[in-house]
């Protein structure tokens, strides 16, 4: 029966583009009773076949990824944190339990079938851009919802930015990988995101896209420099970013930028008090951090929704330790990155990794499916490192 259900769950296009749906259920659905309840159950019951699937190929080869250890372990400090703080374990396994499982999938189709995981997940990402991207064109200011929320298909403009930008990168680094050039549904893809993206005035969303079309303009396929424009400059550019504007505030010095050109405030939409109230947090459980916890049960608690920031969060929910651990998942795929920081396949994944860090910046997307997608991808950069012989589908490993 398990044979039966691997063979389906890795092989068959319909339940690879089906299953990622059901992972990035679109937060318009969160607001439709029976859609949510229906999506909840698939993704429990998926979860389950994933997670034994997974389970039974590590005991079959008596060793588990590294990357997988990785992130659990960072999950298990934020277990921690939560019996020691929030006690809110029905939260907690709703969106650390399906993190686990998407790089499970993901990890398990890049080495079963990567051709065909690449273009069945970039189908699904161009589909619901295509879906989202309408539903901007036609509700400019969103659809209301029946607690009268407006947003769009996939959430409101800044929440959509990570699936969306390293969703646009995503096909990119399928068409260089299988065609070794741009082909249509890319140049189209990423076209709707910047659209939707202006249309919508989401800095964080505008901020995410520029970075991306000057990597597509600059640097893609023209990478000379990458000692200086690689995954760990990347990071480091995106640490020294938050502590200089989270903590040091130093945006006060571009005024004309964020107000004059972004029309934003200094204090981001008023993100800077909640930075302020979420580091009064941290110095009372500097070590565990809070713990996780609903988003609406902790504004109710202590008045945050969430950190609005996403290595602030991290700190909030798992403390010194939580980023220790959270940090240390990158660090580990960047060595990886690192080996073949000429391939233009690293270059696209670490775009992908320095975007997902200064969005962070003033959002939270540690929740973002993509980035656990991209970690994986990144980990796994060598099956990507291959050329056609010819004319047929064998492959040289080089």
């Amino acid at each position: 029966m398990l044979d039966i259900a691997k063979k389906v769950i890795l092989n068959s296009r319909l339940f690879i583009f089906l299953a990622f749906f059901v992972f990035f259920k679109p937060l318009s659905f969160y607001y439709y009773d029976f859609l949510n309840k229906i999506c909840n159950i698939l993704m429990l019951v998926l979860i389950g076949i994933i997670d034994i699937l997974y389970i039974k190929q590590c005991i079959k080869n008596k060793k588990i990824s590294k990357i997988q250890i990785y992130i659990m372990s960072y999950v298990l400090i934020l277990l921690l944190s939560t019996i020691m703080g929030t006690k809110d374990f029905n939260f907690f396994i709703k969106v650390y339990m399906k993190w686990i499982s998407i790089s499970f999938y993901t990890e398990m189709l890049i080495k079963n079938n990567l051709n065909l995981y690449l273009k069945t997940f970039s189908n699904f990402i161009f589909s619901i851009t295509v879906i989202n991207f309408f539903s901007i064109i036609i509700f400019p200011n969103g659809v209301i919802q029946p607690n009268g929320v407006s947003i769009y298909f996939l959430g409101n403009d800044n929440t959509s930015t990570i699936n969306l930008v390293l969703g646009a990168l995503f096909i990119l680094l399928k068409d260089y990988y299988l065609y070794r050039r741009m082909t249509p549904i890319s140049i189209i893809d990423i076209i709707m995101v910047t659209v939707s993206y202006i249309i919508t005035w989401s800095a964080t969303g505008l901020v995410g896209v520029a970075i991306m079309l000057l990597f597509i303009l600059c640097l893609y396929k023209k990478n000379k420099l990458n000692k200086i424009f690689n995954a760990k400059t990347y990071l480091i550019i995106a640490i020294f970013a938050f502590i200089a504007i989270v903590i040091f505030r130093l945006q006060n010095y571009f005024e004309y930028i964020i107000v004059g050109v972004l029309k934003k405030d200094l204090t981001f939409s008023q993100r800077t008090f909640i930075w302020d109230n979420c580091l009064n947090y941290i110095q009372k459980k500097p070590i565990f951090g809070l713990g996780v916890q609903e988003f609406s049960a902790r504004l109710e608690k202590i008045g945050i929704y969430h950190a609005h920031c996403t290595l602030l969060n991290v700190l909030l929910e798992g403390g010194v330790l939580g980023l220790i651990f959270y940090l240390n998942i990158f660090v580990q795929i960047i060595k990886r990155l690192n080996k073949y920081k000429s391939s233009e396949i690293c270059n696209i994944l670490s775009i992908g990794i320095c975007i997902y860090f200064i969005c962070g910046i003033v959002e939270v997307f540690q929740d973002s499916q993509m980035l656990y997608i991209f970690i994986v991808l990144s980990y796994y950069i060598k099956y990507f490192m291959s050329e056609r012989i010819g004319g047929n589908n064998k492959w040289k490993k080089y």
